[in-house]
């Protein structure tokens, strides 16, 4: 292993002017100094553009570029083009509004010193404001066995890592596997799943908190969005046609009822009236086909989707969804 290895931190921007300052500060302000950040814009109509060439004129480590017309718009394609362009030994996908600690880079190259490994997962905390850098209490402390990490990508509850938390070795990923440019949410889940199924590669899990998501509080806002959240069930589809394709026969009758309650949890907690019904029955008739649903099973899907189509809140409807829930270990 070099001495200094080159780390590539990858960041897909838009919009987000009053906000990246703090990210790459962290990044400028890294214990190790060799990193290059690659920062790819997808089409800002705010000051970005003045912000990125203030960085990139005073530290030649950053590089600014915009997405290809050539390439689909949204932050995979800005990823997948930043991936390609990329030099270093290792790489980062972060995220133009999270940041790191200090020393995050520098124990992440020491951890590769010291182990014979292709990934390295660490622990990430929260902040709203960037004086309040917190650990999360909450956060998923994960199994280093691969099989296990992949069903729980599948039909856990929580992603064992989300992507900011990876250090990959460029050997790894590099020109073997991309983000999904058609997907604009679960991108995590179907690039991690990808990766461990596909290049099965070695890794370690350490709980040390060395990066910090920011929680704005102003996202809740989007799950009151008609159009955000059709998004969402769209790109569910697409994420569990992907999976299932993956699976198979046996490894789906093992994870058959965790997989329809997941279906289940994610209908009743976003689906309302005001959304495309026809994602819905899209998403129930995909299951239905892949494998085998009991009737009680379909019964609870359904009525679920009915339920929040035309009772969602109304008197009853928390018992009623616990007695429909049931129905699926029936």
């Amino acid at each position: 292993m070099k001495i200094n290895p080159l780390v590539s931190i990858i960041i897909p921007t838009y919009n987000r002017a009053k906000l990246i300052k703090e990210t790459l500060n962290s990044i400028v302000a890294q214990t190790y100094s060799n990193w290059e950040c690659i920062i790819v814009d997808d089409g800002s109509t705010d000051n970005m553009l003045a912000i990125l060439e203030a960085y990139t004129q005073k530290d030649k480590r950053f590089h600014y570029y915009t997405r290809p017309s050539t390439r689909k718009k949204g932050a995979n394609a800005c990823r997948n083009y930043g991936l390609d362009i990329a030099k270093g030994d290792y790489i980062i996908f972060f995220d133009s509004d999270d940041v790191f600690s200090e020393t995050a880079l520098e124990e992440r190259i020491n951890s590769f010193k010291k182990n014979d490994v292709d990934m390295i997962i660490t622990s990430m905390g929260l902040f709203t404001e960037i004086s309040d850098l917190k650990v999360d209490e909450n956060r998923f402390i994960f199994k280093a066995n691969l099989e296990h990490n992949i069903d729980e990508f599948i039909v856990g509850d929580k992603l064992p890592w989300s992507i900011h938390r990876v250090t990959f070795k460029s050997s790894l990923i590099k020109n073997k596997i991309y983000f999904n440019e058609e997907m604009l949410r679960f991108q995590d889940v179907d690039f991690n799943i990808r990766v461990l199924k596909n290049l099965v590669p070695k890794y370690l899990s350490i709980d040390r908190t060395d990066c910090y998501y920011r929680n704005d509080t102003k996202s809740n806002e989007r799950y009151n969005n008609k159009i955000f959240i059709d998004t969402v069930f769209e790109n569910f589809y697409i994420l569990y046609a992907n999976i299932f394709k993956s699976l198979d026969k046996k490894k789906k009758e093992k994870l058959q009822k965790e997989i329809v309650i997941k279906l289940f949890v994610f209908i009743k907690a976003y689906y309302k009236k005001q959304n495309n019904s026809k994602i819905i029955i899209k998403i129930i008739k995909l299951f239905k086909e892949e494998f085998e649903i009991s009737v009680s099973q379909q019964v609870a899907l359904y009525s679920i989707y009915i339920l929040n189509r035309f009772y969602y809140n109304k008197k009853g409807y928390f018992t009623i969804t616990k007695k429909i829930r049931n129905m699926i270990s029936e």
